[in-house]
């Protein structure tokens, strides 16, 4: 049985879940459009012929414009979620047709700022939702939906940069279209939404201090996607894999990240979610460490990248969970600024530390940066309770 911290309050609505189906569809769309947004920025910098300096700067848009957001967001009185995340829709929108409309740079790294404003709000907004209004004994499972929605939507992305193109108004239209699909759901769920108070967002740390292990995950699920989605397939090139099994094995990775989501959300709920974050951190290191072991077994390599991504991405929703079992009411909100901004500072920091050690050791490094990020989760969930 799973031993809870604190009674959790009832949940905020009457029937939360249609809205739950809403903000967890909502946010598919919503991931689709960042899925069409970063290969996009990445190919025409390139045909323009910008530094990778510039598409750095302009995917380090998402971190800067939360750290904007959040006090902008502070201001507002209790809201109905539903008008702000259509609002970031809009806003999404309108920086899409103007990136278009203004084929520069500068621009661009400009309006990658304007759109992340504008998706930062579902993103903030939605994740407080779930946590607010899932029952006690279905939050593994609709967290674990909600981030699988996102990364199925972040998959699509890049596949429709592939049948359409990147450029023209074709990826453009279709990132817009995404963003219609993301708005439509909330049409339907505003009845169904609870009110949320947002003030008191400019200082959301005191709040997660109280639980480190929250902190803890949401760092190392930045740190270790950020890594694996920018250096994975290096990594297997330079493990000798050549490049048609370093594609394939990514792909196993994304797939594990995503179909492995649910059954952890599911053990989630029935069984210490502390321990399942120490046995998910576990798994993770030790596939890791696997992998560099089995270079001339594709198979097992497939196997094991599989599991990898599941870990790594298990890490962003099993802090979600623990936060909303640690947290409740107005602290929900607050504690989930924090959980973000540390998720991007985590993002920030995994490429180039993973990059450095790999260029020190090769892709020995690589296995190193992970293993101990799965280690230091690990020894702090089994030493603190959350």
């Amino acid at each position: 049985m799973r031993a809870e911290l604190t009674t959790p309050p009832p949940p905020l609505v009457r029937n939360p879940i249609p809205g739950l189906v809403a903000v967890i569809l909502h946010m598919g769309f919503v991931g689709a459009t960042v899925g069409v947004l970063a290969p996009l920025t990445a190919l025409r910098f390139k045909a323009w012929g910008a530094s990778p300096l510039e598409v750095g700067l302009a995917g380090g848009m998402t971190a800067l414009a939360l750290l904007v957001m959040i006090p902008l967001l502070a201001r507002l009185p209790r809201v109905n979620p539903t008008i702000i995340m259509g609002a970031g829709c809009a806003v999404g929108a309108a920086a899409l047709v103007a990136m278009q409309l203004l084929p520069d740079t500068w621009a661009w790294i400009g309006l990658r700022f304007v759109s992340a404003l504008g998706l930062t709000m579902p993103w903030l907004l939605g994740e407080s939702w779930v946590n607010l209004a899932a029952p006690e004994h279905l939050r593994g499972r609709i967290v674990a939906s909600y981030a699988a929605a996102f990364f199925v939507g972040f998959s699509a992305g890049p596949i429709l940069i592939d049948i359409v193109g990147y450029q023209g108004w074709a990826p453009i239209i279709g990132a817009i279209l995404f963003l219609v699909g993301a708005a439509l759901p909330l049409m339907v769920a505003r009845r169904y939404a609870p009110v949320i108070a947002i003030h008191g967002l400019d200082n959301p740390f005191p709040v997660l201090r109280r639980a480190p292990v929250v902190a803890i995950a949401a760092l190392a699920a930045g740190l270790t996607e950020s890594l694996c989605f920018g250096l994975f397939v290096v990594y297997g090139l330079d493990l000798g894999w050549g490049a048609s099994q370093s594609l394939h094995t990514y792909t196993a990775l994304l797939v594990g990240g995503i179909v492995l989501q649910y059954p952890i959300g599911w053990l989630a709920d029935r069984w210490s979610r502390r321990r399942v974050l120490s046995l998910i951190s576990m798994i993770t290191a030790l596939a890791v460490v696997g992998l560099s072991l089995v270079t001339t077994q594709p198979t097992v390599a497939l196997l094991l990248s599989f599991l990898l991504g599941g870990g790594v991405l298990a890490f962003y929703s099993l802090g979600l969970i623990l936060l909303g079992d640690h947290f409740h009411g107005e602290d929900v909100v607050k504690a989930n600024a924090g959980f973000l901004l540390a998720y991007q500072g985590g993002s920030l920091v995994g490429p180039s530390l993973g990059g450095g050690a790999m260029m020190a050791a090769g892709p020995i490094g690589f296995t190193v940066v992970l293993a101990v990020a799965g280690g230091v989760l690990l020894a702090l969930s089994l030493r603190r309770r959350v």
